[in-house]
């Protein structure tokens, strides 16, 4: 391979992650909603690129489960049914309950007190993209201290997802909900109360869950009867 060819695919890549980038940040902060879709033309003229680099940073997309494909049709961002999101969030809560077993022998006396920092962080009121960021740092501190690989990987193929999921549900009643359920998780942890924190953690999910259903469907009493056994 010449120097110049292999110029051209470092330039093609490089375009590719900035597309892949721009597009992934709109996705994630509700810029480009659920099943809107993204023309490949639209995207070259807008960001000044070929097509190369645009269907790559697609693919990309498609890979990190943000969007889907229609066919002829093109690309859209992804629009999950009910049975996904419960689903997902079915995955979520038995990764995030394992880990905090494992976080909580792994957590020293200054980390009991930094998770209890992080859980205050979520009750000072900010604007919804912060309130999100906050959060998630709040349930990554213990993912990550839980020191299995399995987990963090599994985890981080289903972060962007519930994020897209849980974006039509932001309020600020939800978001001051979820920081008071915090601040009890890290407190419990602090006082070595695991049995508290994992009840408290397996309620916010679940209201988490429930929250997405009502925003896709208008009222989450009626769809849980619907769906029986699906959702616990």
């Amino acid at each position: 391979m010449t120097k110049a060819a292999a110029g051209d695919i470092i330039g093609r890549d490089t375009l590719s992650q900035k597309v892949y980038a721009v597009l992934r940040e709109r996705i994630l902060t509700g810029q480009l909603k659920q099943g809107q879709r993204i023309g490949e033309l639209a995207v070259s003229k807008e960001l000044g690129v070929s097509a190369t680099p645009v269907r790559e940073a697609l693919r990309l997309l498609k890979g990190d489960s943000l969007i889907e494909y229609e066919g002829r049709r093109g690309a859209r961002v992804i629009c999950p049914s009910i049975a996904e999101i419960v689903q997902c969030y079915d995955v979520r809560l038995v990764l995030e309950t394992l880990a905090l077993k494992e976080a909580d022998a792994n957590f020293t006396d200054a980390d009991r007190d930094h998770f209890v920092a992080l859980a205050e962080k979520t009750c000072v009121a900010a604007p919804p993209q912060v309130m999100f960021m906050r959060d998630r740092e709040f349930h990554a501190f213990f993912i990550e201290k839980a020191a299995n690989t399995w987990v963090t990987t599994f985890y981080r193929a289903i972060v962007d997802f519930l994020l897209v999921v849980r974006l039509p549900s932001s309020r600020k009643q939800r978001f001051a909900d979820a920081g008071a359920e915090h601040l009890v998780i890290a407190n419990a942890i602090r006082d070595r109360d695991l049995e508290t924190a994992l009840a408290t953690l397996e309620m916010q999910i679940k209201r988490s869950r429930d929250w997405s259903i009502e925003a896709r469907t208008g009222s989450a009493g009626t769809e849980q009867v619907s769906l029986g056994k699906m959702v616990k």
